[in-house]
């Protein structure tokens, strides 16, 4: 969690106690390769930081899905 830390603080400066709060809402999850993490319909409610790995951002077509995005990890 530091990491996100210091990713914001490259940006603004956050207090302690601002720190807690937010990173008190923070859940790490683990996706396995090619996992799906958001399906077709389903609206993002969250924000998310890759520790490890990438995400292709996609939206899935009949004959090729179209591929709009990567996502990598943060390196500070």
């Amino acid at each position: 969690m530091n990491v996100i830390r210091e990713y914001f603080e490259q940006i603004v400066k956050i207090n302690d106690i601002d720190w807690k709060i937010f990173s008190s809402k923070l859940k790490k999850a683990q996706y396995k390769k090619r996992e799906t993490i958001l399906k077709k319909g389903e609206i993002e409610n969250y924000l998310n930081f890759i520790e490890k790995g990438s995400i292709r951002l996609f939206i899935p077509k009949e004959e090729n899905d179209l591929t709009f995005g990567f996502v990598l990890k943060i390196n500070l």
